[in-house]
């Protein structure tokens, strides 16, 4: 019986511990620091996900960017190279 009662002050003693975790913040009780620390897991994987996202737009914008001035060089250069239409009129760049 002397070996549980020891037990029963340990338990009492982590208890109190737990009870008394801090922050930067001030004291915590146990499940805040559960959904703080779940919260910022998924914040961190929502940032990931929208990085990655961020970086496939990108790479999809250089590419029209550079089909739009492939496209452009090409006109100019057919309307520079022609000078006048079929119907004789100048064609101005």
């Amino acid at each position: 019986m002397n070996d549980l009662s020891g037990n029963i002050v340990k338990l009492s003693d982590i208890r109190t511990k737990k009870l008394g975790a801090s922050s930067p913040y001030g004291p915590l009780r146990a499940g805040l620091i559960t959904y703080r620390t779940t919260r910022d897991r998924q914040l961190l994987e929502l940032l990931s996900d929208l990085e990655k996202k961020v970086n496939d737009l990108t790479s999809k914008s250089y590419e029209v960017l550079g089909i739009s001035i492939i496209a452009t060089e090409a006109a100019r250069a057919a309307l520079s190279a022609g000078g006048t239409s079929e119907n004789g009129t100048d064609l101005v760049c």
